[in-house]
């Protein structure tokens, strides 16, 4: 008797344990199957892609051609930056052109003021001169001296010049070929006494020769001079060189 009662006891227990089994497995399966979404997970998926596509939205069709704009204004600043510079360089070259016109032009009204003789009897004045100084040298005259005007630069229009013409002249000038004869030592003083001489005289050039006659003094030489006399200008020939020296800068 109290064996079949424990047999029975044993297969309760073991029918139980069979149905646990079962109902564990069951309910395993069921958690491990894929859960269907509620209402409220659905509308904030909805909601995260509607997000998503108006940031789309907000970079191609705002935030991009925002950025070319800005792109084309960074632009547009760099060339108004490079113009305004250019402006300004332009501004200070003009000043200084100016400035260096007034520095020039000052300069040769101090040149004209103290070492320019009067324009009034240019040709007397340099005759007179020339003939003290070959007086004062002990020289002869061989040729007869000739005077030739230059054109100067403020005659009221600008000279059209050739190859191998002379620019006019700012100042008043007389060129003048001179052909004297003397001693070696005299011809050197009388050089020396033109270059120092208070009437403005430049030497172009010059050219030696020895003389076959002999005299008491020794052998002559012959000396020929091609010089330039330059005198002060008119009042109104000032304003003349100012304004060529602007328009020229």
């Amino acid at each position: 008797m109290m064996k079949t009662v424990s047999e029975r006891e044993s297969k309760m227990t073991r029918l139980n344990w069979i149905r646990s089994e079962r109902w564990l497995s069951h309910l395993q399966l069921r958690r491990s199957a894929p859960k269907a979404l509620d209402l409220t997970e659905l509308l904030a998926l909805i909601a995260a892609a509607l997000l998503l596509c108006m940031a789309l939205f907000a970079y191609f069709y705002l935030l991009a051609p925002a950025r070319t704009r800005l792109d084309e204004a960074q632009r547009e600043r760099m060339r108004l930056q490079r113009q305004l510079r250019a402006s300004t360089e332009g501004i200070e070259h003009r000043a200084n052109a100016q400035a260096t016109v007034a520095e020039i032009l000052q300069s040769l009204d101090s040149f004209e003021r103290n070492f320019l003789a009067p324009r009034g009897a240019m040709q007397t004045t340099v005759l007179q001169t020339l003939n003290e100084l070959i007086k004062r040298n002990d020289l002869r005259l061989s040729e007869a001296m000739t005077f030739t005007p230059v054109e100067t630069a403020t005659d009221g229009r600008r000279s059209t010049l050739s190859n191998g013409d002379e620019a006019p002249s700012i100042f008043p000038s007389l060129k003048i070929n001179l052909t004297v004869e003397g001693s070696y030592p005299n011809l050197r003083h009388f050089i020396n006494d033109l270059e120092i001489g208070r009437q403005f005289i430049t030497i172009n050039g010059m050219e030696l020769e020895g003389v076959s006659e002999r005299d008491e003094r020794g052998a002559s030489v012959r000396l020929r001079l091609d010089l330039t006399a330059y005198f002060r200008r008119e009042p109104d020939s000032s304003l003349e060189v100012a304004d060529e020296l602007t328009r020229e800068q």
